[in-house]
């Protein structure tokens, strides 16, 4: 069945790791795009986190949705994503 998974406490360590992994990556990329901004003029500092932690964002689904194509079950294989 879809829920099998969650009887399994592997699946749950995995699932907490991955979402400790997504915190920590987070926090990393603020900070590091902060400190990029805090070097560029104050009129814009806005715009360049802007432009820092959208494709960041969008760039960390991305691979996330890459991952899960290459670990996906592989008795859906033939099932598009899209």
């Amino acid at each position: 069945m879809i829920f099998e998974w969650m009887s399994d406490p592997a699946a749950w360590v995995g699932l907490l790791t991955l979402i400790i992994l997504e915190i920590v990556l987070g926090i990393d990329n603020l900070v590091f795009i902060a400190i990029l901004a805090e070097k560029l003029p104050p009129e814009q500092r806005n715009a360049a986190r802007v432009v820092g932690l959208i494709p960041g964002f969008w760039g960390m689904r991305l691979i996330l949705a890459g991952v899960d194509c290459l670990g996906g079950d592989p008795d859906q294989s033939a099932v598009p994503y899209f």
